[in-house]
């Protein structure tokens, strides 16, 4: 379930983050999720994702390679092996899973290489428009950045003028519609939860929510917390006021990968 598409555009869209980098906050990415029903016993799922593990995990292993450097590979369109082809599988895969469980079989998501953002700097976007085809040029001028192969987005990389030899900053995703369609199901369903939670706790006499049932602890377009939820960080907050806070951790964090 964490490794998801859609659970890391949750995090991305509703996280926090440190300078210009996400950072997974587990109040606002993973208490407002809504996951699946039952999808602790769900086992297809189980299946998906224990393929997926043990399929990265081999490969890392055999390549001498960690988490970044494997998914480097993974996003990067330029990128023709044969196990990241099967690892762009089995991801896929997992997705179909998720989907699945949630009911969603009309979805059919079909993943393309994506640009988030084109940085040139103003000599650099001017001799790559005075250069570049006409179909080039419009994509860059209407900023469409989604190739739904791999070979159109190593076309257009290779007419983007750049001074240094940096690679694009690919994404091996979905297309946005399928992003933003799934996005907002998820919103309505965390929203669809967290009422029947404050209504549940209205007809049974339990009151205690700090916040005001007709307003709920979200951002103006953001998941709403339940009723649990929000009792559970006013607890975390005044904790926190209360309980005197060490200089440095104890414990140091572990390397990733």
């Amino acid at each position: 379930m964490l490794q998801w598409r859609a659970h890391e555009d949750w995090a991305l869209r509703f996280g926090s983050t440190l300078e210009d980098r996400p950072v997974y906050t587990a109040n606002d990415c993973f208490e407002t999720f809504p996951f699946p029903e039952n999808f602790e016993s769900d086992a297809v799922l189980e299946a998906a994702g224990k393929e997926y593990y043990e399929y990265r995990a081999a490969l890392m292993v055999r390549n001498d390679e960690g988490l970044t450097k494997t998914y480097n590979r993974f996003h990067d369109p330029g990128e023709s092996s044969a196990e990241i082809a099967r690892l762009r599988e089995l991801h896929a895969a997992m997705d179909r899973a998720v989907l699945d469980a949630y009911g969603w079989r009309d979805v059919r998501p079909e993943c393309g290489f994506a640009l988030d953002w084109l940085d040139l700097d103003d000599d650099e976007l001017a001799d790559t428009l005075a250069s570049a085809p006409d179909d080039i040029r419009d994509r860059i001028e209407s900023a469409d950045y989604f190739f739904p192969d791999a070979a159109a987005a190593c076309r257009f990389q290779s007419h983007i003028k750049q001074s240094g030899k940096q690679k694009l900053p690919w994404r091996y995703r979905w297309p946005d519609e399928i992003r933003d369609d799934i996005l907002a199901r998820l919103l309505a369903l965390n929203a669809h939860r967290a009422e029947l939670e404050r209504l549940t706790g209205l007809s049974s006499g339990t009151g205690g929510s700090s916040a005001s049932p007709d307003a709920p602890d979200s951002d103006a377009d953001g998941p709403a917390l339940s009723k649990a939820k929000r009792a559970k960080k006013a607890t975390k907050r005044a904790s926190k006021k209360s309980a005197p806070r060490p200089m440095f951790d104890d414990v140091a964090g572990e390397p990733d990968g």
